[in-house]
């Protein structure tokens, strides 16, 4: 396996979380947790589906309301401003940010004041959990610990520590870390603060300093905690059940959006957030374009080297889309809660592949060998 060096590079480790004790592990391009059952596979794997959605939710927002602590009109020094007019004249933008304007970056990656109750109420949600004490082992009251730690371009690491009374973030970031983007977020500040723009004069530097500064500084961010910043997917252990329960699900919800008042029933039984996600993403497929990757598309693969036919998707007559299943040489469609346990277990990763994830996207998938027979599994792996 070829692995990127950023990959190579990042590492998580975690201690008194769920029935873990201790892990340590280096997340790669191809990451597999092999093992006996109720050892933490899954707590693992959901950690990692909140982390994704904690450091790149902003970012697929375009930055928004940003993730570190943001700039207002007085935050900023004269010499800052000067240095960061001077910057944004260069054409193309140069790749150094001006000293003047890294000292305050930096110290904005450093605090990390918000970062513990967003984090808190992101893995309350994807757990399906009203308190995140239910994570920490046995109740210890040492509590969760979960360091990230990037070893490239210099050692940093976000430390995430989650006790009986609060969640707390500490950020160890040196101050000679280099400061870099993406080209795509380069030119993204190339094309919103523009060379004429900035030539306007030093009253229009002004007040646009707090935009550009809060934009570099996100984009800088999620450069810096890459491949956290990538957008990431989760195909839960369930989603069988949850492909064939979808149009029973989106009938509910239909017929309750008439009602006055949407507040849950205590009787009702909540929706973890992998699940919730999954759900949506299901449902929101009509507004998505099927994408053709040529002969090497891996869900095209699927189809043809293990499926032996087709996933076919429509929309119903209210819009949602419809799942079902065409064997090779048939004319007819036969509905997936009708066809075998393999195909309605491999259809959510056709469907994810083909319609969803991007190159570059993180998905994980939980029990990938569910209802395949041996031969089937290793043409899988």
């Amino acid at each position: 396996m070829v692995e990127s060096e950023e990959s190579k590079q990042f590492k998580l480790k975690v201690a008194n979380f769920g029935p873990i004790a201790r892990a340590d592990i280096d997340l790669r391009p191809l990451t597999v947790f092999v093992g006996p059952s109720n050892t933490g596979k899954s707590y693992l794997a959901m950690l990692i589906y909140a982390l994704h959605r904690f450091f790149s939710e902003r970012r697929r927002r375009h930055y928004g309301t940003g993730l570190w602590s943001r700039w207002e009109d007085d935050d900023i020094s004269d010499e800052a401003i000067d240095a960061l007019a001077e910057w944004l004249k260069e054409d193309p933008l140069g790749d150094t940010v001006p000293p003047a304007v890294a000292v305050p970056i930096r110290g904005r990656l450093r605090d990390v004041r918000s970062f513990g109750d967003n984090l808190n109420d992101e893995l309350a949600r994807c757990f399906g959990i009203e308190d995140t004490e239910d994570l920490i082992r046995h109740r210890n009251e040492k509590g969760t610990r979960v360091d990230l730690d990037w070893q490239d371009p210099e050692p940093f690491s976000y430390n995430f520590t989650l006790n009986r009374k609060n969640a707390e973030f500490d950020a160890s970031v040196p101050y000679t870390i280099p400061l870099s983007m993406d080209l795509s977020d380069r030119d993204r500040v190339e094309d919103l603060y523009s060379v004429s723009n900035v030539r306007a004069g030093g009253e229009f530097i002004r007040r646009i300093a707090p935009m550009v500064m809060n934009d570099l500084l996100d984009a800088i961010g999620s450069h810096i905690v890459r491949p956290l910043s990538r957008p990431a997917y989760y195909l839960p252990a369930d989603r069988t059940g949850v492909m064939h329960a979808h149009r029973v699900v989106v009938g509910s919800l239909i017929a309750r959006a008439a009602r006055a008042g949407l507040a849950r029933s205590p009787t009702e039984p909540a929706l973890s957030g992998v699940l919730a996600d999954f759900l949506g993403r299901l449902i929101d497929l009509p507004a998505r374009k099927s994408r053709s990757r040529g002969d090497g598309d891996l869900s095209d693969r699927l189809e043809r080297e293990m499926l032996r036919g087709a996933i076919v998707r429509e929309e119903s007559v209210i819009g949602y889309p419809e799942f079902s299943y065409r064997p090779n040489g048939w004319r007819r469609d036969i509905p997936l809660v009708n066809s075998s346990s393999m195909v309605s277990e491999l259809a959510p990763v056709v469907l994810y592949l083909r319609h969803i994830v991007e190159p570059g996207d993180v998905l994980i998938i939980e029990e990938p060998e569910s209802h395949l027979d041996p031969a089937n599994q290793r043409l899988l792996a």
